[in-house]
């Protein structure tokens, strides 16, 4: 009958493996072997109702099932004789456990009875005649002969011997229904399983009764294994001397950067249970235990596991239950920190966030944003648990176990809390938030020497125990077993001083002992233990030493994960239709030491060590791993379903093992996006590269994959393999491998994708791709593509956003009229839905192109709207963006007072967020600043921060940056020789990234060095080497740029005809762009020209245009140089100086000399040559620039 087949049990395991030093039969071999005897009573009255042939085939059916049992268990069928099945356990391998497996097997015989009488009475053939089998089982375990039987049957054997004639009769006198054994036997298992006296019987052959008993039940097999803790005296002194010192901190408001102390060692040297034994010691409860996992890949994992800790949350806690703790838990900090009320509130969307709880609240629309926020909220939680501790004059103790494991992103975090637990307390003075971080680690995981420089970290190297320590230890474990010295001294060779070896030996030493003395002893045997040579082998000796259902439950518990909740263990049970009762069971494991429970979760537990769990696991043939990894998903699916995206990844590793594909496939693709968003780009990867594996390599899915015309929506597992491939395409670009990105996309491109979302994507990714890359015409081809698909759709934002895009392009090539046209579709654009992040950056971009164009008023409107925008959606980068350029525009402005005053606040937030970048540059723009008010030694001091922060970063573009401004301060302190030496570091520097941009510009920059130092020769050269990298860039604005300067050179090189013509193809640029300030700036330049080649007339229209662009941008200081220059045009006209003199009050020395020298010049006024030669031999003498000197020989 198709019913039975439920009967026999699939081997899910790999079970009951007999230990490798058994030894293999020989015939006529004697040896202990436990004989099971079982008859089925009801058969004889079941030939009354039933045809005979009929009553075979259920007797040969249950024959089969009571077959298969004995095997499940590890014995041998001897021999069926009518409805009678003897079985020997150690017959042909013997084991120490042969008596309990077959105890096991007989209890595991009743249950399969008890099922087949209900098959049977549901069944329509067999329900009327109230079928009602019974059993009486005897065992019995002794000294026996074994031979093979039979001619030429070599495989087969027997036993002989009264032993074997015992276990008949225990059959014989047993009740139905249970299992006799006499006492002798009783007695090796007596450890294991309940009994009840059932007295003495009188059997055939021996001459006195012998006491028997029926086994009743299992027993609960809860042994303490602990052992003791011996040899880290010094590793604990070591962490109470570093607390202790904290608490004196804390008394005192003291506070340099946080304490870390890290616990270093091999696999298996005690790192954890030193952290478990110090705690016990120390006594503060004011901790938070979190590991690292390698196995889940979930972002932010560790810190996940702090949120859990810190609001007593359970991954078994339904969405609800969870939404409950947490509120509950944030309300209470609320409470114990009511100055921090505001910071909470606002981190409540980001950590629930994290533990997959939804709130209202803009700012996560803003992925761009939501790391940094992330940051902000789990310090902001950090800060607040902190606070009852320290109000106590304690720190919060953070434990982070594993941390060799950690994720990208859990990094990232840590390091972040590590450089900015405090900084708003360095700013406004307050008490500090003190934290003491104890983690393990192991011996190859290298915490980094940049973090390890804002800590106070002290590395604790575990090493194995010494000698005598692992002797002392050995001896308090087993004092009672009476170790023969040879034993210990093998152990303490082969264990090498490694703690959980020993302690995995002493265990399987403790539960041998149990077990197996008796044994041992009958067979002549006295404390011998032959230790194992590997730890593998150890665990796995310890396995297979426990009884059958705990090594069942122990591998399937390794199916979940290496940890587990009891839970899903028993919602497995249920799956697989086994007791789903495992309180006891789970309860076993943790006394015997396989697993422990999270302090604060006593329904979760870990493996005690991972080498525990991979062993298990590795034993799991594969195909039950299929069986159980669907089990599990299917379990996850079905108990989570509230919160099914916090199990992705996980579900993608069960179907994935599991085959089933197409499931698979989903959750891969659920599980990169989620980790894509989360800026988790290493294992976005790994999701969406395993689709294109199954895809690929996969039956049936390798089939189709190639075929045209390929329906996307009937198969909806290619539709992802494509999707997958655009994601990775984007990762690729995200992180910098452009080529690679490029790669799968053409690889896209040749197939016949009828998806147009799938289509835009493709070649929005290319569009960025050509951009990247400065293939500006290709990129605009592929943008257009994308517009197109975008306005097919009707899809508004996908417009808005290609739109920009495009006019990046025209902004890239110097178009700068036509970006500005594309940026302001694209703000209209945003502005009809209402996307206000969508209408920041847009403002944002109006606003670059309008200062580029020189029209300043009008781009500090814009970039004030961007700020405005951004503070109200606290969105820190653009907040950053916005405030640097309106810095910039008060700088240019010479508002040099609100410049600075803007950047504090651009690095306070800076600092808030941890960017590092955004420091540099601020470092950088404020040494711009100072160098323009003329305070060098803040400039430097400026530059310099900015090059430590970005050489930490291996940030050569703004190492360059700062080397550039300090070739250009020495060159104003007139060290030319050091201004050389900086600006060919600048060079350098962008060489090595390929900054064409910034070889330009610091050549330029050099070329100014050369010509103020009066090498106009190699200033001409250098210069040219400047426009010539512009010129193949088509940057057409360096190039121009370079033209200015290079007509300033003409200027004082009295070349005026060659410096008109340089500039004026400048200015004609410039006009084209809008670019007003250089276009001032090159109108008097082209006016001096002018009035030096004697063309008045020309130069006064320069300064006229000038005079008037200044005045539409407010410019105060391009206003004065305007009027001197005019003013020196009069003198020409009027012969009179005092126009001139008026602007003598209040200005430079070089400004005075430049007006005394024209009045000079042109009046042939012999007092202002004096004054004019006095002010620039001063001038010269101080600094010595060649334009003093040229004006200085033109006064001889």
């Amino acid at each position: 009958m198709e019913d039975f087949n439920q009967l026999f049990d699939d081997s899910l395991l790999n079970i009951d493996k007999v230990e490798d030093k058994t030894i293999r039969l020989k015939e006529g071999e004697r040896r202990m072997v436990a004989i099971l005897f079982a008859d089925v009573k009801g058969f004889t009255a079941l030939s009354e109702s039933l045809d005979h042939e009929e009553v075979q085939t259920l007797v040969d059916q249950l024959m089969k099932i009571f077959s298969h049992c004995v095997e499940l268990h590890g014995g041998y069928v001897d021999k069926y004789t009518g409805d009678q099945i003897m079985a020997l356990f150690g017959a042909k391998k013997a084991s120490e456990v042969d008596t309990q497996r077959s105890v096991n097997t007989a209890m595991f015989m009743l249950k399969k009875l008890a099922q087949f009488n209900q098959i049977l009475k549901k069944s329509d053939k067999y329900k009327d005649l109230n079928i009602d089998l019974s059993l009486r089982i005897g065992i019995n375990t002794g000294m026996v002969t074994t031979g093979a039987v039979g001619k030429e049957r070599e495989g087969d054997y027997t036993v002989y011997g009264d032993t074997v004639n015992l276990a008949a009769r225990m059959e014989s006198n047993a009740p139905v229904n249970s299992i006799m054994i006499p006492e002798e036997t009783m007695e090796l298992i007596q450890d294991h399983f309940i009994f009840k006296d059932h007295g003495t019987i009188k059997v055939k052959g021996k001459s006195e009764p012998i006491s028997v008993f029926l086994v009743d039940s299992k027993k609960d097999l809860s042994i303490n294994l602990s052992t003791p803790f011996i040899g880290r005296e010094k590793e604990i002194s070591t962490l109470q001397k570093v607390y202790l010192k904290q608490i004196k901190e804390i008394k005192n408001n003291i506070f340099d950067k946080i304490n870390f102390i890290g616990i270093t060692a091999e696999a298996g040297t005690g790192k954890t249970r030193l952290i478990s034994e110090y705690l016990k010691i120390n006594k503060n409860k004011h901790l938070s235990i979190c590991h690292a996992s390698n196995i889940s890949s979930k972002p932010y994992y560790l810190f996940i596991r702090l949120i859990k800790d810190v609001f007593k949350i359970s991954q078994m806690d339904s969405k609800q239950e969870t939404k409950n703790k947490f509120e509950e838990g944030i309300a209470n900090l609320k409470k114990e920190n009511s100055h921090y009320k505001e910071q909470i509130e606002s981190a409540i969307p980001f950590i629930g966030f994290l533990i997959g709880l939804s709130y209202q609240d803009s700012r996560l629309k803003d992925r761009n944003e939501l790391q940094n926020h992330l940051n902000i909220s789990i310090k902001t939680l950090l800060k607040a648990i902190c606070n009852k501790a320290n109000s106590n004059n304690l720190p919060y103790i953070l434990v982070l176990d594993d941390l060799h494991w950690i994720d990208k992103m859990s990094t990232s975090m840590l390091d972040y809390i590590i450089n900015t637990l405090n900084i708003e307390n360095n700013r406004d003075e307050s008490s500090f938030s003190q934290i003491l971080i104890l983690a393990t680690y192991r011996t190859e995981y290298k915490i980094q020497n940049q973090l390890k420089e804002n800590l106070n970290f002290k590395e604790i190297n575990l090493s194995c125990l010494k000698k005598e320590d692992s002797i002392k230890l050995i001896k308090r474990s087993t004092k009672d077993l009476k170790l023969e010295s040879k034993v210990i001294s093998d152990l303490i060779d082969k264990s090498k001083g490694n703690p959980f070896f020993i302690e995995e030996w002493i265990s399987l030493l403790k539960e041998k002992n149990n077990y197996a003395e008796s044994i041992d002893e009958s067979r002549g045997i006295k404390n011998v233990y032959e230790v194992p040579r590997s730890i593998n082998a150890l665990i796995l000796a310890r396995i297979d030493s426990l009884e059958k259902t705990l090594k069942l439950l122990l591998q399937k518990a390794t199916i979940i994960g290496e940890d587990f909740f009891i839970q899903i263990l028993s919602q497995l049970e249920k799956k697989l239709g086994v007791n789903d009762d495992i309180d006891k069971p789970v309860h076993t494991l943790e006394n015997e030491d396989f697993i422990h429970h999270y302090i604060n979760e006593l329904d979760h537990y870990k493996f005690k060590h991972m080498l525990t769990r991979d062993v298990a696991y590795s034993t799991i043939l594969i195909s039950n791993k299929i069986l159980l990894h669907k089990a599990v998903a299917e379990i996850i699916e079905e108990y989570f379903s509230d919160k099914i995206e916090t199990f992705y990844f996980d579900l993608a590793i069960h179907y994935d093992i599991s085959e089933n594909y197409d499931k698979a496939l989903e959750y891969l693709y659920l599980a990169g996006k989620k980790h894509q968003s989360l800026f988790d780009f290493t294992h976005a990867i790994q999701c969406f590269e395993r689709i294109a594996v199954i895809i690929t390599e996969k039956n049936p899915y390798k089939e189709k994959i190639t075929s045209e015309n390929l329906d996307l929506e009937e198969n909806y597992c290619y539709k992802l393999y494509y999707q997958s491939k655009v994601e990775l395409s984007r990762v690729f670009l995200q992180i910098g491998k452009w080529d690679q990105s490029k790669k799968i996309l053409d690889e896209l491109l040749k197939y016949n994708i009828k998806n147009q979302n799938i289509n835009y994507n493709i070649f929005k990714n290319l569009g960025e791709y050509h951009s990247n890359k400065r293939e500006h015409k290709e990129a605009t081809g592929c943008l257009r593509k994308c517009l197109k698909i975008a306005e097919n759709d009707a899809n508004t934002i996908n417009i808005a956003t290609i739109k920009g895009s495009l006019a990046h392009c025209e902004h890239d090539i110097g178009n700068t009229n036509e970006a500005l046209k594309g940026f302001k579709e694209e703000l209209e654009l945003f502005k009809n839905e209402k996307d206000e992040l969508g209408i920041a950056a847009s403002q944002g971009h109006i606003g670059m192109v309008l200062f580029q164009q020189g029209d300043l008023n009008q781009a500090l409107i814009h970039f004030k709207e961007k700020y405005n925008i951004a503070k109200k959606h606290d969105s820190r980068q653009m907040i950053l963006q916005g405030l640097g350029n309106i810095a910039l525009i008060h700088n240019i402005r010479g508002e040099y007072d609100k410049s600075l005053k803007i950047y504090e606040e651009v690095m306070s937030t800076a600092e808030d967020i941890y960017d590092l970048n955004a420091q540099s540059q601020t470092y950088g723009n404020k040494g711009i600043i100072y160098k323009n008010i003329k305070e060098y030694d803040k400039a430097i001091k400026n530059y310099k921060k900015q090059i430590d922060i970005s050489s930490k970063m291996g940030d050569k573009f703004q190492q360059a940056n700062a080397y550039d401004g300090l070739g250009i301060i020495s060159r104003e302190n007139v060290d030319y020789k050091e201004s050389k030496k900086s600006l060919n570091k600048a060079i350098e520097l962008s060489k090595a990234i390929n900054d064409k941009y910034g070889i330009a510009s610091s050549h330029c920059n050099l070329a100014i060095t050369y010509f103020e130092s009066g090498s106009i020769n190699e200033a001409k050269e250098t210069l040219s080497i400047g426009l010539k990298l512009f010129s193949e860039m088509n940057n057409k604005r360096g190039l121009y740029l370079g033209d200015f300067l290079m007509a300033e050179i003409f200027l004082f090189n009295n070349e005026y005809k060659s410096g008109i013509e340089r500039i004026n193809k400048a200015i004609l640029f410039f006009e084209e762009i809008n670019d007003t300030i250089y276009l001032i700036k090159s109108l008097i330049l082209l006016s001096k020209l002018n009035r030096l080649n004697n063309n008045k007339e020309e130069a006064l229209l320069n300064l006229n245009k000038a005079k008037k662009l200044s005045s539409k941008i407010n410019h105060t200081e391009f206003k004065t140089e305007v009027s001197i220059e005019e003013n020196i045009c009069a003198l020409q006209i009027d012969s009179k100086a005092n126009n001139l003199l008026k602007h003598i009050e209040g200005k430079s020395d070089e400004t005075k000399a430049y007006i005394y020298f024209n009045i000079y010049k042109y009046l042939n006024d012999n007092s202002a040559k004096k004054k004019a030669s006095n002010l620039y031999s001063k001038l010269y003498k101080k600094v010595n620039k060649f334009k003093y000197k040229y004006y200085l020989n033109l006064l001889k």
